[in-house]
């Protein structure tokens, strides 16, 4: 009998485990991602979240603010958008909602989000994520 209930208490903590809901994070006003892999351990680091699983970071969110009070966070993205142009990783933009700014840069293993909503004009975020992710992390951007 225990044995059952054992069994029993085994295969429902399991089906428990193997139905995880999407966490959203909502990096800046305006903006909700969900992360594509699974994860086990945020850690806070200042105004940074690094995310990992099995102590191998998955990828990190962190909220940059705007230094300059002449320009909205988006304006600022703008600017920093043709900077990255003349860099060796080039730019991309994103097809994100209108009353928001974004673009990716793509590295070897990450890819890096950056993105700003005119519903917090004093702030953006960077959204860095293992390349295996980016397309279920970019679809998500809500």
């Amino acid at each position: 009998m225990i044995r059952n209930l054992f069994t029993i208490f085994a295969i429902s903590l399991l089906c428990g485990c193997s139905t995880h809901e999407p966490i959203s994070f909502k990096p800046v006003l305006g903006v909700d991602i969900e992360l594509g892999s699974s994860f086990d351990t945020l850690d806070f680091a200042d105004n940074e979240v690094l995310v990992y699983k099995k102590n191998e970071l998955l990828g990190s969110i962190k909220r940059v603010q705007n230094t300059d009070g002449s320009l909205t966070s988006i304006q600022a993205l703008r600017n920093g958008f043709k900077e990255a142009e003349k860099g060796t990783n080039k730019p991309e933009p994103l097809n994100v909602k209108d009353d928001c700014f974004g673009f990716v840069v793509h590295t070897d293993n990450f890819s890096t989000i950056f993105i700003a909503s005119e519903k917090e004009p004093s702030s953006w975020s960077e959204i860095s994520v293992r390349k295996s992710d980016y397309s279920s992390v970019v679809s998500s951007l809500k």
